[in-house]
């Protein structure tokens, strides 16, 4: 079977970083584009490219949005640490962010290879909104839009409406792209509630022991004083 090509607009985040892993070992990242939300930017920006050296990989990283569009939101540091990444002190990654902002990048990277590139929204829609308004006919370049966000019967995991963090986080954002974009799959808050990773399944994982599964192990469990060199 063909890989698929993947964009991921992203806030790693402990659950966008089992999510980028996974993707990395089932399919072609072509891009890392990243926006503030479960925490800062900068911290986004900084363990997206300790992801990517920890897989190995030669994905760029295009740092974004840092803020909603219209009015300020908190993050999710109580969740993910202040970090973002447990508070596990990992050391920095030795490679840097691309120039480019992330909107500008989704813009290019579709031009480039129009039809070709599943865009997976795992982050608030700040950085696709504004790709939307440098190119209103993005939708026409991309192969498939899938969102993870929103809660349909109302019952999301912030207490801002209530509201799923991801639309709760920017919802002109998200407005602009669930408007202009013809069609597009969205996973739902319960739909992640329903199919999650059970435990037994999670440990086989870490029980593998490579430097993806330690340094997942470090992030996901919140130790304290903890240094990761890998």
């Amino acid at each position: 079977m063909q890989k698929q090509h993947l964009l991921i607009d992203t806030d790693p985040g402990i659950d966008d970083a089992l999510a980028i892993l996974m993707a990395h070992a089932h399919a072609d990242v072509a891009a890392l584009t990243i926006a503030g939300g479960n925490v800062g930017l900068a911290h986004t920006t900084r363990n997206a490219l300790k992801l990517v050296e920890t897989m190995g990989a030669e994905i760029p990283v295009f740092p974004g949005c840092p803020t909603p569009l219209v009015l300020p939101a908190p993050g999710a540091g109580f969740v993910h640490g202040a970090d973002g990444f447990g508070d596990t002190g990992y050391f920095n990654a030795s490679r840097l962010p691309c120039e480019e902002h992330a909107a500008s990048a989704i813009v290019r990277l579709a031009r480039e290879r129009p039809g070709e590139l599943t865009l997976v929204a795992l982050a608030p829609l700040t950085n696709l909104a504004l790709a939307l308004r440098l190119d209103p006919d993005l939708p026409d370049r991309i192969a498939r839009l899938v969102v993870m966000g929103g809660a349909v019967n109302g019952r999301g995991n912030t207490e801002r409406v209530p509201a799923e963090f991801n639309i709760g986080f920017d919802p002109e954002a998200a407005h602009i792209v669930f408007s202009s974009w013809p069609m597009f799959d969205l996973v739902d808050w319960e739909a992640c509630l329903r199919h999650t990773l059970d435990f037994a399944g999670f440990e086989e994982v870490i029980a593998a022991g490579d430097a993806r599964a330690h340094f997942y192990a470090a992030i996901s469990r919140k130790p304290l004083g903890v240094v990761i060199a890998a």
